[in-house]
C-alpha cells in the first residue's frame, strides 16, 4: 500500500510505503520561501517603500484571481498564533531585523480578496433620497506593526 498527501499550506510532502513485514515513511518539509511568498514581500516592501517615513502609511494588497475560500483558509491559517502565513510576510517586510530599510511609519498592512457575495442596502444619493443599492463586500485581513513610530489613529 502507498500514500502519498502534499499540504500546501505547511509546504508538507509525505510519503509512506507499506509492504509485508516492511515499513518505510518519508517526510519534507521546505524550510525556504515559496517563490509566492517571495514576491508578496517585494511587492509589500516596494508600496511600503513608496509611502513618505514622516506621515503614517497602511499598505492595502488587494488580491485579484484568487478564490476567497482559498484566502479565507490562509487567513484562518495567520490566525491561529503562531506567526506564519500573512503575519510571517508582514514581519519580512516591516521588522527592523529583516531589512535595513526603517519602515516603523507603516501601521498596518490590510489583505483583501474579492467577494462573490452582493450585499443590499441603502444609501442617501446626492439629493438627500435614501435609495436602495447593491455592492460587492469583501474579506480582509488586517495585520498591524506592533513597532510603528506613530501612534494608532484608526481601526480600520
Amino acid at each position: 500500500m502507498q500514500l502519498a498527501t502534499e499540504n500546501d499550506k505547511s509546504e508538507r510532502f509525505t510519503i509512506c510505503v507499506i509492504t509485508s513485514h516492511k515499513v518505510f515513511g518519508l517526510a519534507v518539509r521546505s524550510h525556504a520561501p515559496t517563490r509566492f511568498r517571495r514576491r508578496l514581500v517585494q511587492i509589500l516592501k516596494g508600496a511600503a517603500d513608496q509611502c513618505p517615513a514622516n506621515r503614517p502609511s497602511v499598505v492595502w494588497l488587494h488580491f485579484i484571481g484568487v478564490a476567497e475560500a482559498d484566502f479565507r483558509a490562509l487567513c484562518d491559517f495567520s490566525i491561529n498564533g503562531s506567526g506564519a502565513g500573512l503575519n510571517a510576510v508582514v514581519a519580512d517586510v516591516l521588522h527592523p531585523d529583516a531589512s535595513i530599510t526603517d519602515r516603523s511609519h507603516v501601521q498596518r498592512i490590510l489583505f483583501s480578496v474579492q467577494s462573490r457575495a452582493l450585499r443590499q442596502h441603502q444609501m442617501l444619493d446626492p439629493n438627500l433620497i435614501v435609495i436602495p443599492i447593491v455592492s460587492h463586500s469583501t474579506t480582509c485581513f488586517d495585520v498591524p506593526n506592533p513597532k510603528s513610530k506613530f501612534a494608532p489613529l484608526i481601526e480600520i
